[in-house]
């Protein structure tokens, strides 16, 4: 899997970003077995391992009530990007609606700041 362009530019400059309540996953460790949240690559490997989930996955932000938003490497964009889709720890894919929140990291990101701020 490779990043797309604008989740690479915000792990360039903030690596990952608690702001308010929020707080997105960025990439901050090489250790990565020894990590913890917020670190995505941590993050994902630890919900593969505790509740299979699948490969196509990557955690960028867990809401705190059961939802984890995720890059969707299944789900592309007219860029080949991947959208950013909901993600319920515990179910079984079949049972995931997968619903597309946001069209790519950047739309994600903008509206998670905003929503903050308002």
């Amino acid at each position: 899997m490779e990043f797309p362009e604008d989740y690479k530019q915000f792990l360039s400059d903030f690596g990952a970003l608690t702001f308010g309540s929020i707080e997105i996953y960025g990439v901050f460790k090489e250790d990565f077995e020894n990590s913890g949240v917020p670190d995505t690559v941590w993050s994902t490997l630890n919900e593969r391992k505790l509740v299979s989930m699948p490969k196509h996955y990557v955690i960028l932000h867990n809401t705190g009530m059961g939802e984890m938003y995720c890059m969707n490497f299944a789900e592309l964009n007219s860029r080949n990007e991947p959208k950013i889709t909901s993600y319920f720890p515990g179910f079984s894919e079949e049972a995931q609606q997968n619903e597309v929140l946001y069209d790519n990291f950047g739309e994600f990101l903008l509206d998670m700041v905003n929503e903050e701020i308002n």
